[in-house]
């Protein structure tokens, strides 16, 4: 649960790093390097080789560093170019520490996260509750900035599920702390505007909410008062066994590990699952659920493919039902009013 707002910033980097983005953004950092680096001839000589060769360049440093040789620059002319980018973009409120730890890793952000992961800086909580923010704000945004992109989404989706499991002091920190530090204080995201949030939440938690939500100054940024709030709608129409259909052999072709029976249900039978949908009254979590749990068991019985609709069918009859998490009914619940007042 990240209850404190250091915790919601150590988990972006995490996500960064889970998610296989920082390969992709070390690559887009040498890339912009290399225009800072190489004369335009150089540069129209470089486009004209083949894309995979120059891609292939990007993800490695000893290539990398082959091909600024034949340029006529070292690794260490390209570190230092980074350096000072990345200066230049920050001034005054770069954050030292992590540039100078991004520099030794070889300007790799990958590398980085290998390092502190090694040296316990990427689990060392005091450390991210003091310096946190500033190595997100004034270090990895920089990065971003001169790698060339143009801004950072971030999406904090189910807020409810921070929120209820803080008390009210934790509430209004984490709150402030997301104004402050997202919209007020003098930082590069800041300054260059670079960051948008898109925060969801359960449909009943505004009343709760509101209080601490007015009292840190969020209401003039971005109020969530229903009377105040401009509407748009998406209607995502009713779940049905078509779509349900499409959704799990979405997720079974990614899991498979060769193309046969892509596009199908494989290994279950073509309608052997609408007696689970019934039983999950068709909600799309409740539907993976039975899916995930029906294969498991098949797979422990060794219960040859197809699985067919009998299996299923004697499945749900046994009773087993998706857990429920308690935020699915906590909103629903008189008795917790008093704990999410807290």
């Amino acid at each position: 649960k990240q209850k404190r707002f250091w915790q919601f910033i150590l988990l972006l980097f995490e996500t960064l790093s889970d998610k296989g983005l920082c390969p992709r953004i070390d690559s887009d950092f040498k890339a912009a390097l290399l225009v800072k680096l190489l004369t335009q001839a150089q540069i129209d000589s470089l486009a004209a080789r083949p894309s995979e060769q120059i891609t292939a360049a990007l993800r490695s440093n000893e290539a990398y560093a082959s091909l600024l040789k034949e340029f006529g620059l070292t690794f260490q002319a390209y570190k230092e170019e980074a350096e000072r980018q990345l200066r230049i973009v920050a001034t005054n409120t770069l954050s030292n520490e992590f540039v100078r730890d991004f520099i030794n890793s070889d300007a790799e952000l990958d590398k980085l996260w290998a390092l502190w992961t090694r040296n316990g800086t990427a689990s060392n909580a005091y450390r991210w509750r003091n310096f946190g923010t500033d190595w997100f704000l004034n270090g990895l945004i920089p990065i971003l900035i001169v790698a060339g992109y143009q801004h950072l989404y971030i999406l904090l989706d189910e807020f409810e599920k921070i929120y209820v499991y803080q008390n009210s002091r934790e509430r209004e920190e984490f709150l402030d702390a997301l104004r402050q530090h997202l919209y007020e204080r003098d930082s590069v995201a800041v300054r260059r505007q670079f960051i948008s949030m898109v925060l969801t939440v359960h449909p009943s938690i505004d009343r709760y909410l509101k209080n601490s939500w007015v009292r840190v100054g969020l209401d003039n940024l971005a109020p969530i008062d229903p009377q105040r709030m401009q509407h748009q709608s998406v209607e995502l129409g009713k779940s049905t066994p078509a779509n349900l259909s499409h959704l799990l052999v979405t997720y079974l072709d990614y899991f498979r590990m060769t193309d046969n029976h892509h596009g199908t249900l494989y290994p279950f039978e073509d309608n052997a699952l609408e007696p689970a949908m019934d039983a999950a009254r068709f909600y799309p979590r409740g539907t993976l659920w039975f899916a995930y749990t029906i294969l498991q068991k098949a797979a422990s019985d060794e219960t040859p493919a197809p699985i067919t609709r009998k299996y299923v069918e004697e499945f749900v009859a046994s009773g087993q039902q998706p857990p429920t998490e308690d935020e699915d009914n906590l909103f629903q619940l008189p008795t917790l009013e008093g704990n999410l007042k807290a």
